[in-house]
């Protein structure tokens, strides 16, 4: 009698080598399944240790299935297997979100998940990296679980194997050993079994991440030869697949250059068999490497980590960098913000913990610079499964973390649960940002007029920012430049990722080897045709063409090319830059490097004309970066102000920390909104109350308007001052909701 199972169940089936497999790991098992009306599906089995091997694999039509297997080289036991089952229609009274309405998918407009019936899935998730190798009873793994269920919350995020923040688990035992080969421990993933069970049994979906990243090389598994990173995700995807999953590939990397070529590579050869589950990436903080991976078949949603930062330049990418620049360019797909600030976790640059008014922020933002698809949250001490109060492992700069139990209880999951329940009580199916719903009063000319910017760094270390020849603001700095990434291109308006994009005109740009001394800044103010002697690299921005030429006289020409000429060209007034331009040196900044070094000084000098003053700006005007957290240096707008970033030994990798002509204000006041095409429904989140101003052009007449506290999850009428103006009823963060 063949098994029974129900629809979107599981079926597991084991078999046996008859001889015994030396080399088990180095071993393919493919599993044929046919089922009524033809369906077929191809899936692998993966050794259980000893001589066993199984095979488990999701049923998607009621009746009759059938399966064969076909292993390589040909083994006896292993090949030429057949056996059947039966899937039963699902129960009427099925509790289970995904035995009811069956595995996820992207839906049909491409822009969230759905289950196969096409019930919408409104992605909460909770982030506990370490929960399911580091829990040590069934019971305290079940507590969380269901406290997380009650919460609303239906995804959780883990990682796989050891890791950086996880070395082993608490019985000491490794994912695996050895390099190439690599020897896969299969009594670590028994462990992740009933992990995975307790999982599916409590409604949620198990978002496993295969490969982590960044870390240490003796523990790294991206680290391995790239044909034993395919051979452990595949032996992970074979041994999950049969659970309700999407899979995360990779974990908090920076996929660029030659990397994403790794990655396409290992993602095409991992999810090569059809009827997999959903998959995405995980970049890490603040970084966006998508446009690379635009084309690549394997990957279902956009992942992105808005990252632990809560300086002006982190709220700008996240509210309206590459997710609110990126969603309408792309074929559609969801996007999911995957690693939003941790509540608890340290500040990187404030050094403050992350309330929940932070949590909050963050959570709204991210839920509407796309269109809404759900969102991610963390607890510091939740993700790293700490048993006592203590800083996570390699993680000290984060600060002493609460134990589990503790932090699983921070408030701003309550408000997360808030935020999942108003979202999936109006169509936010059809939702989708639209900021022309927001008037408001410029609160600076929008036309700041031509500026000169000097960022310097003398070899004593003394290090200034100046505006318009008065200097704004001094530090030393101390290290040298011995750290300068040589191999870096020099980029103009923008940086390496294309993440911090910058509109307006450059008049003049010059670097030299040497800080400007103050005669000299006072002159070029003067004279500001006129650049000071000897730069090591200088632009005048005459001469039309997409080759911009170094004026200098030192060395091989450090030239800028524009690879975006429907973006950046050449006017009577200088090189005007579009948003998304692209001009970057045609060699990397060698010279600029070996110059820098060798005197221990630099300054960078820029003439321009911001396109507008605006509080959500956020723009680089000239940097020298690898990727997101690997610069040599920048000059930044932010909002009014300007920063500069400068690496040197005595600081952090990506330059930090910076320099301003003042302090610049978090843009906290950003409004974000979002609407139906039908326009019957609008969502505006406000993080400091006060009073909004509505263009109604866009929305129906005679739609109802409350305010929506994301602390409590209550709603209050709301009343209109005027014609499309309200006042928020306090001014702490509110949310305000126009519908039928």
């Amino acid at each position: 009698m063949s098994a029974l199972i129900p629809l979107h169940g599981r079926f597991e089936f084991s078999f046996h080598a008859r001889p015994p497999v030396a080399a088990p790991c180095e071993v393919e098992v493919f599993v044929d399944f046919t089922g009524p009306k033809n369906t077929r599906q191809r899936v692998r089995a993966f050794w259980f240790g000893s001589r066993e091997w199984r095979v488990r694999f999701r049923p998607t039509v009621t009746g009759e299935w059938k399966f064969t297997t076909r292993s390589f080289p040909p083994i006896a036991g292993l090949d030429a297997q057949a056996g059947a089952f039966t899937c039963l229609p699902r129960r009427a009274d099925e509790k289970n979100l995904f035995r009811q309405h069956g595995p996820l998918r992207v839906a049909s407009n491409g822009r969230h998940l759905a289950h196969a019936d096409r019930t919408p899935f409104f992605w909460l998730g909770d982030t506990v990296w370490n929960g399911p190798m580091m829990v040590r009873t069934a019971a305290d793994w079940d507590r969380f679980l269901r406290h997380r269920a009650a919460q609303k919350f239906n995804a959780i995020q883990f990682v796989m194997t050891h890791w950086r923040a996880g070395a082993t688990n608490p019985d000491g035992e490794v994912a695996y050993t050895g390099r190439d080969p690599i020897w896969i421990n299969p009594h670590w993933f028994e462990r992740l079994d009933a992990r995975f069970d307790a999982i599916e049994a409590h409604g949620l979906l198990a978002v496993p991440v295969l490969i982590w990243t960044l870390g240490r090389d003796d523990i790294n598994p991206s680290t391995l030869p790239e044909s034993q990173i395919i051979k452990l995700a595949r032996y992970m995807v074979a041994r999950y697949g049969g659970h309700h999953v999407v899979w995360v590939l990779n974990g908090d990397g920076r996929y660029y250059g030659p990397a994403a070529e790794k990655w396409k590579r290992i993602g095409r050869a991992v999810f090569d068999l059809p009827g997999r589950s959903p998959v995405v990436q995980h970049p890490g903080g603040m970084q966006w490497p998508h446009d690379t991976f635009e084309n690549e078949k394997w990957i279902d949603l956009i992942g992105y980590q808005g990252g632990h930062g809560d300086d002006a330049e982190t709220w700008q990418w996240l509210h309206s960098g590459p997710p609110a620049r990126k969603w309408k360019k792309y074929s559609p797909r969801p996007f999911l913000n995957l690693e939003p600030p941790y509540e608890d976790h340290i500040c990187y640059q404030s050094r403050r913990r992350h309330d929940a008014f932070n949590i909050r922020r963050a959570g709204w933002w991210s839920l509407l610079n796309a269109p809404p698809a759900g969102l991610t949250y963390g607890a510091h001490g939740v993700w790293g499964w700490e048993e006592v109060a203590r800083p996570p492992t390699d993680h000290a700069y984060t600060g002493v973390a609460q134990p589990w139990h503790v932090a699983m209880k921070l408030p701003g999951a309550k408000h997360m649960t808030h935020l999942a329940e108003f979202f999936r009580s109006l169509p936010w199916t059809k939702l989708a940002p639209d900021q022309s719903l927001v008037r408001s009063a410029p609160t600076a000319p929008k036309k700041p007029g031509r500026l000169h910017v000097v960022f310097s760094r003398g070899a004593d270390g003394e290090t200034a920012i100046w505006l318009n020849g008065e200097k704004k603001n001094g530090a030393w700095l101390g290290g040298d430049f011995t750290t300068w990434v040589p191999e870096a291109h020099l980029a103009l308006g923008n940086e390496a990722t294309g993440d911090f994009g910058w509109t307006g005109t450059f008049h003049r740009v010059a670097i030299y080897d040497r800080a400007l001394s103050a005669a000299e800044i006072a002159a070029a103010q003067r004279a500001p045709e006129r650049h000071a002697p000897d730069p090591v690299a200088a632009w005048s921005f005459k001469k039309r063409g997409t080759t911009l030429r170094d004026e200098s006289a030192r060395g091989a020409p450090l030239n800028l090319r524009i690879a975006t000429p429907d973006r950046a060209k050449i006017t009577p007034a200088g090189l005007v830059l579009r948003a998304d331009a692209e001009v970057k040196s045609i060699a990397p900044a060698e010279k600029l490097a070996t110059a820098v070094r060798a005197s221990g000084a630099v300054s960078f000098e820029l003439w321009f004309t911001p396109a507008e003053w605006d509080h959500r700006a956020c723009g680089r005007l000239l940097s020298m970066q690898v990727d997101r957290w690997n610069r040599n240096f920048s000059v930044t707008q932010v909002a009014t102000e300007f920063t500069g970033h400068l690496r040197t030994s005595a600081t952090a990798g990506n330059a930090e920390p910076s320099l301003a002509t003042a302090v610049p204000s978090s843009p906290s006041t950003f409004i974000a909104a979002a609407r139906t095409p039908s326009g019957d429904c609008a969502v505006f989140y406000l993080p400091q109350g006060g009073v909004i101003h509505i263009a109604p052009r866009k929305l129906q007449h005679g739609l109802s308007a409350a305010w929506f506290d994301p602390r409590t999850g209550q709603q209050r009428s709301a009343r209109t001052k005027a014609r499309g103006v309200l006042d928020a009823p306090d001014a702490r963060d509110w949310v305000l909701v126009l519908k039928k």
